[in-house]
């Protein structure tokens, strides 16, 4: 039977009211060309903005200055063999908004539509929260793991922040270095700024232009029935 630590080592301090980061992100897969397996290394940036209760994430791939058409190619006896990439210029695109308990996602594919869902109070990843804590880049960070073994996580509980890179619910502190484990990507914090002002547009990008809207409701697992997640009661304090 697994314990779960909930208790932080680090006090909780004021969520800013904005927060824009930024994420070097790099993700590495074995691929076969030429009839030879190849290790590949993909570029990309992760950018985090928040403004209030809405959040959203995206991704950049920094890859494409290396593969300006989109393909990874090598030449063989039968000629040229080519391993194709994601070519969409905006990748990951995830948006949320606690107002209105709406979430927006799009995975990389151009072909792939915008569904927007609502979503309970909780919904998102349970964490088990670790002993260990470590100081990266001057921010106290501990680490925390995902119940489905997928992420393993250095946050900065001094940096409140409800949702992180890649969709991320639940921590109570911003990302700053992170692994996805099933695709072997590595997140790293480039940069944070909790003073800058935000336009209102970043959160109105062209790809909302067309959103389905999916009647299901994610739903929230953690707690118990007719009480109130540890995560509804943070939300409470933070909107007082």
């Amino acid at each position: 039977m697994k314990a779960f630590i909930y208790l932080l080592l680090f006090p909780i301090v004021t969520s800013a009211q904005t927060l824009i980061a930024e994420y070097s992100i790099v993700q590495n897969s074995n691929i076969t060309l030429g009839g030879k397996e190849r290790n590949v290394s993909l570029d990309l940036i992760g950018h985090l903005y928040k403004k209030g209760q809405k959040y959203i994430y995206w991704e950049t791939p920094s890859y494409l200055k290396k593969y300006p058409m989109g393909e990874i190619s090598v030449n063989t006896i039968n000629g040229i063999e080519s391993f194709d990439l994601h070519k969409d210029t905006t990748q990951w695109l995830y948006y949320c908004d606690f107002d209105k308990m709406i979430i927006r996602a799009k995975v990389s594919s151009e072909a792939t539509p915008i569904y927007e869902n609502s979503f309970e109070l909780g919904y998102g990843q349970e964490w088990i929260y670790k002993p260990e804590t470590k100081t990266i880049n001057s921010l106290k960070c501990q680490l925390a793991e995902d119940t489905a073994n997928q992420w393993k996580i250095w946050f900065c509980p001094d940096i409140q922040n409800s949702i992180n890179l890649s969709g991320i619910f639940n921590l109570p502190g911003l990302v700053v270095q992170a692994d996805f484990l099933p695709f072997n990507e590595h997140y790293q914090l480039i940069s944070y700024d909790t003073q800058s002002a935000i336009c209102d547009a970043v959160f109105e990008p062209k790809e909302f232009k067309q959103v389905k809207k999916d009647t299901r409701v994610l739903k929230s697992y953690h707690g118990k029935p007719g009480k109130k997640t540890k995560l509804e009661k943070q939300q409470e304090i933070l909107k007082q």
